[in-house]
């Protein structure tokens, strides 16, 4: 198992476009990250295929998260950002803050740029806001499905000032 994992660590699969993609994340509002979470629990096992590698290369040691550390050290070396732009990005993809970033909320961000949208996925995440099944995604329904998160009420109303 060592050794496959140091065959693994060499065939690092982290490019630009990852890179990208976490730090365009990090960069969107806080609704928009919402929306990008919700619509992670929506994704097929493929499609979490697509970037698993990515997320194991960056859990160096791999404890199923990827620390500040872990992460400021791949984006700094392999794609020279400094330190506040590492921090940025790792704060807001640590959604639940626990100085960590879980698979889960890696997701969010590879949603946007390194998975294909596609109808049934936006109507997955869709549903998953209109609680009610109405067809509209009302303002209730933004903040029950919000506060259902880890996000703290201060954000949720931060994202409502967002959408709103």
């Amino acid at each position: 198992i060592k050794k496959r994992d140091d065959v693994e660590k060499e065939n690092s699969v982290i490019d630009q476009d990852t890179a990208k993609a976490l730090v365009s994340f990090a960069q969107g509002s806080q609704f928009r990250r919402a929306a990008m979470h919700m619509m992670a629990w929506s994704l097929t096992n493929e499609e979490r295929t697509q970037v698993r590698q990515a997320f194991i290369d960056l859990d160096k040691d791999r404890s199923g998260a990827i620390t500040l550390q872990e992460f400021k050290d791949v984006l700094q070396s392999k794609f020279h950002l400094d330190h506040e732009q590492a921090q940025h990005a790792f704060l807001a993809l640590d959604a639940n803050h626990h100085n960590e970033i879980h698979y889960s909320e890696f997701l969010a961000a590879m949603v946007s740029s390194r998975i294909q949208m596609h109808d049934d996925l936006l109507q997955a995440t869709f549903k998953r806001f209109d609680i009610h099944g109405t067809g509209f995604i009302t303002e209730e329904n933004l903040k029950e499905v919000l506060k259902e998160t880890d996000f703290a009420p201060e954000e949720v109303e931060a994202m409502m000032k967002d959408v709103g």
